[in-house]
């Protein structure tokens, strides 16, 4: 009852969000043909325009990293993996065009006038409810808080499913793998992720954006496995897990590879010096503390795990 609730409010929010978007871009699009106005440039006369697109390109994958919620809650699905692989396609598709589409009416709203909205808490509400009044600045908080909230429903969901999966098969702690009550839900990974989600926060935009922007290189990493996997797949028809091999194919495996190709360029951006997109040095060391906790993790429950065979835990992982 509970996920069907929680699905129905994602639906609503979703179809919100979708109806202020339009909205707001069918009302700037009017205003421009009307009023003609004069628009930005494209790029910064002062950044060349590759550096531009570069660093753009080096933060934008955090952008879609909600959509790793798919895959994550795969296990409570009842529909084919090509229904789940339809909805994972589409909803990339979907959210590209709200961005597109709310940097279309940014642009038309501000025009060539930046400095004018440089003091301002939330500059595109702002010139947007310039042009459009109060009813666009409802509108923008209607469109923001429907993509806020279903961004943390589905992270509460797919998150506290990972942690449960990892309780589960001994990875972290066993109390975060229990089902709780009459709904069986993992209720202690959930409360888990309430509390970090509480506590982060008071840390500050700054130490925030150091974690965004440090999680693009986790996500860049995670791209390039999953890229990986799907190419080793795809070439040799292997599947663990499987009695029998599938046929392999030639079209899939350039794919794969072309996305391992892609991910090594990603994280060049991110760690060559002089890159455009490269990280500060708040976000690195935020990095290697990760690093450094998740190989301490591993290297402790390696320890515990030693007799425990991998086809157990595979299965744990994987039930």
């Amino acid at each position: 009852m509970r996920g069907a609730l929680s699905g129905q409010f994602q639906l609503f929010a979703v179809a919100i969000m979708i109806v202020a978007v339009v909205v707001i871009v069918a009302s700037m699009v009017i205003y421009y043909v009307a009023k003609r106005l004069e628009l930005a440039p494209a790029f910064s006369v002062d950044v060349p325009p590759v550096a531009a697109v570069a660093t753009i390109i080096a933060f934008a994958l955090w952008a879609y990293v909600g959509f790793d919620s798919i895959p994550q809650l795969a296990g409570e699905f009842n529909f084919s993996p090509r229904k789940a692989l339809g909805l994972l396609m589409w909803g990339v598709i979907a959210a590209t065009l709200i961005y597109l589409a709310m940097m279309l009416a940014t642009s038309i709203a501000v025009g060539a006038h930046h400095d004018a909205y440089e003091g301002e808490a939330w500059p595109p509400a702002a010139a947007i409810s310039e042009v459009i009044g109060p009813a666009g600045l409802a509108l923008m908080v209607v469109a923001v808080s429907a993509g806020v909230l279903t961004g943390l429903n589905g992270f509460f969901t797919a998150a506290s499913r990972v942690l449960f999966t990892l309780g589960r098969a001994n990875l972290v702690s066993s109390r975060l793998g229990e089902l709780n009550g009459k709904q069986r839900t993992p209720r202690n990974a959930i409360l888990l992720m309430c509390a970090v989600c509480l506590v982060t926060p008071w840390f500050g935009r700054a130490a925030l954006t150091w974690v965004v922007d440090m999680s693009s290189a986790g996500i860049t990493v995670a791209y390039f496995y999953t890229c990986f996997c799907a190419w080793k797949i795809a070439r040799t028809g292997q599947v663990p897990g499987m009695p029998k091999p599938i046929a392999p194919n030639q079209f899939y495996e350039y794919f794969a590879l072309a996305g391992c190709i892609l991910a090594v360029g990603y994280l060049a951006l991110l760690f060559v010096p002089d890159s455009p997109g490269m990280l500060g040095t708040a976000p690195l060391i935020a990095l290697v503390v990760w690093v450094v906790l998740g190989l301490a993790s591993w290297a402790i429950k390696s320890r515990q795990l030693k007799d425990v065979p991998p086809e157990e835990t595979t299965a744990l992982i994987l039930e």
